[in-house]
C-alpha cells in the first residue's frame, strides 16, 4: 500500500463524510458559507494565476490560454460573491452533481479494471452505482435537484466518503494505489 496517497484518500474520504453530516445538520448556513468560501478562493486563485500567467514568456499560446482561464476563474469567483443566490446555488448544484457523477464512474471503472470483486469491492461498486443513479436523477430533474439539493449533496458526499474509505482497505502492495489515478 502506498502510504502517502492511501492516507490522503482516507483523510479526504473522512472530510467528505464530515462535510455531508455538517450539510445535513446546518443546511442553510453551510450553503451560504460554501458559496462565499468558493468565491473568495476563486478570486484569490484567479489573481495569483493571472500574475503567474503574465510571467509565461516562452509560449504565447499558453500564456493567452492561461490568462483567459485565470480571468474566467476570477470572474466566476466574483459571481459567487455578488451574484444572484438562486442562480449561483443552481450552478453549484450542477457542478457538484457532475463532479460526483464523474468520480463515481471513474472509481467503478478502475475497480472493474482491477477485478476487485471481494465484498469491499462490491460494496464500493454498489455505493458508486447509488451515486451515479442519484446524480443522473438530479441532473435531469432541475426542480427536484434544487428543492432537495441539500440532502442529495449530503448523501453524495457521505457515499463518496464511504467508498473512498473502502478503497483504502482494498488497496494492497501488489496493486497500484487506486486513488492515485482518480483524485478529482
Amino acid at each position: 500500500m502506498r502510504k502517502g496517497n492511501s492516507y490522503f484518500t482516507i483523510f479526504e474520504s473522512l472530510l467528505y463524510i464530515i462535510l455531508g453530516i455538517i450539510i445535513i445538520i446546518w443546511p442553510t448556513q453551510i450553503t451560504g458559507l460554501i458559496i462565499n468560501i468558493s468565491g473568495i478562493l476563486l478570486i484569490i486563485s484567479g489573481l495569483v494565476s493571472i500574475y503567474r500567467s503574465i510571467k509565461i514568456k516562452d509560449n504565447p499560446e499558453l500564456q493567452v490560454f492561461a490568462i483567459t482561464q485565470s480571468a474566467l476563474g476570477f470572474i466566476f469567483g466574483l459571481m459567487l460573491l455578488i451574484g444572484n443566490s438562486f442562480v449561483i446555488t443552481l450552478v453549484l448544484v450542477y457542478i457538484l452533481i457532475f463532479w460526483f457523477l464523474f468520480r463515481a464512474i471513474s472509481h467503478t471503472a478502475i475497480l472493474f479494471q482491477q477485478k476487485r470483486f471481494n465484498w469491499l469491492g462490491i460494496t464500493s461498486i454498489i455505493l458508486n452505482i447509488l451515486v451515479i443513479v442519484i446524480s443522473i436523477w438530479a441532473f435531469f430533474n432541475a426542480q427536484l435537484a434544487f428543492s432537495i439539493f441539500i440532502w442529495t449533496i449530503a448523501i453524495l458526499f457521505i457515499s463518496s466518503g464511504l467508498e473512498g474509505i473502502i478503497l483504502f482497505f482494498i488497496s494492497d502492495k501488489d496493486q497500484p494505489d487506486v486513488s492515485e489515478n482518480i483524485n478529482i
